[in-house]
């Protein structure tokens, strides 16, 4: 079965306008912070949708600890650790804190297949669900009726 959510129309917060969530790819704001979790997901398991080329790295701007060990090694900083209140016992074998500041990220770019292709992944889906209806029993059960009151 093809999933053809992306081809679903929706209300989009930043055009204020009704498309297809395939219309975001073209956005010069996607992927925008309006989008859920789940829209994204929709967008990128979509079999109208191929990674196109020109991905990129895009800067991430939040704040973590690594510790540089004695041996060499870097590790993440344990979950309870503050800078400000540092305990020493815990950082024995710790020769330095280092602060990242700023994550380069890779960011993968996603196109809308061509309309020929979409038009064939259209087709194979409406065959596959007519031959689903097809094998299916037509048998209609009739609905008991209520009798008047006279």
């Amino acid at each position: 079965m093809v999933d053809t959510r992306a081809m679903e129309f929706f209300r989009c917060p930043v055009t204020w306008r009704a498309a297809p969530r395939l219309s975001c790819l073209k956005c010069k704001t996607y992927p925008c912070r309006e989008l859920t979790r789940e829209d994204r997901h929709i967008l990128e398991a979509s079999p109208f949708v191929t990674y196109g080329q020109g991905s990129a790295l895009i800067s991430r701007r939040r704040k973590m600890y690594l510790f540089r060990m004695n041996d060499g090694t870097i590790v993440d900083a344990y979950a309870e650790f503050d800078p400000n209140k540092p305990d020493f016992a815990k950082l024995a074998d710790v020769q330095e804190v280092l602060v990242v500041g700023k994550v380069l990220e890779k960011q993968i770019r996603l196109v809308a297949k061509p309309k020929e292709e979409r038009d064939a992944l259209i087709e194979e889906h409406r065959k596959e669900t007519e031959a689903v209806k097809a094998t299916q029993p037509t048998d209609k059960v009739p609905v008991r009726q209520r009798r008047r009151k006279q």
